[in-house]
C-alpha cells in the first residue's frame, strides 16, 4: 500500500523516479566507460591485462554500445516530453488570457436594475438554477436580452473553456477580434 502522500501527489512521484532513473543510468554509463577505459588504456597494453581478458573487454563494449544508444534514447524522449509540457502549458496560458478577454467584454449589471430597465428577466440563472437576488451581479449576452446569468456562473462557464451561450449556444464573443487585441493592444490603451 502507498503511502498517502505518493497517492495525492502523482506527478511529484512520476518526476521523482524519473529522476532516480536518471541517476542510475547515468551511474551505469560512468562505470562501463571507466572500466573500459581502465582494460584499454596505455598501462593495461604494456602490462598485457587487455588482451589476456579480451573476452571480457569485447562484452564490456558491447554493454557500452547498447547502454549508450540507452542513453541516447531516454535524453531524445526527455527532449520530447519537456517540449510536450511546455506546449500545454503555453496552450493553457493562452486560453486563460482568451477566457480573460471575453469576460472583459462582457457587460454586467444588478439585478434591482436589470427590473428597472427591461422588463421582468428570468427568475433563475440557467446555469446554477438558483433564484436571483436584487443585490446579484449578472452578466448578459449579446445574443438575445433574456440570456442572463449570474456573473460568477458565466465566469466558471467561460473559463471552462465555452465560448457559447448556454441557452441557444451563439457564440459569446468572437474569438479572431479577441486575438487580433491581444496581438496588437492600442497605443493609448482605448479600444476602438
Amino acid at each position: 500500500m502507498e503511502s498517502l502522500y505518493w497517492q495525492v501527489n502523482r506527478c511529484h512521484r512520476k518526476v521523482f523516479l524519473g529522476i532516480v532513473v536518471g541517476i542510475r543510468e547515468t551511474i551505469e554509463m560512468v562505470w562501463i566507460i571507466i572500466g573500459t577505459f581502465t582494460f584499454w588504456n596505455k598501462d593495461a597494453r604494456e602490462t598485457k591485462c587487455a588482451e589476456a581478458n579480451w573476452l571480457p573487454l569485447v562484452f564490456i563494449d558491447i554493454i557500452l554500445c547498447f547502454g549508450m544508444v540507452k542513453l541516447f534514447m531516454i535524453g531524445i524522449l526527455c527532449v520530447i516530453m519537456a517540449s510536450f509540457c511546455f506546449g500545454k502549458c503555453k496552450r493553457k496560458r493562452n486560453e486563460r488570457s482568451r477566457s480573460k478577454a471575453i469576460l472583459r467584454s462582457l457587460q454586467t449589471v444588478r439585478f434591482s436594475a436589470l427590473t428597472t430597465i427591461s422588463g421582468q428577466p428570468d427568475e433563475e440563472c440557467i446555469i446554477c438554477y438558483e433564484e436571483y437576488q436584487p443585490k446579484d451581479t449578472l452578466t448578459k449576452l449579446n445574443c438575445n436580452t433574456k440570456h442572463i446569468f449570474h456573473s460568477r456562473c458565466i465566469e466558471q462557464w467561460i473559463q471552462n473553456g465555452n465560448n457559447t451561450c448556454p441557452c441557444c449556444r451563439a457564440p459569446i464573443a468572437n474569438i479572431d477580434e479577441i486575438n487580433r487585441a491581444q496581438a496588437n493592444p492600442p497605443a493609448n490603451g482605448i479600444l476602438d
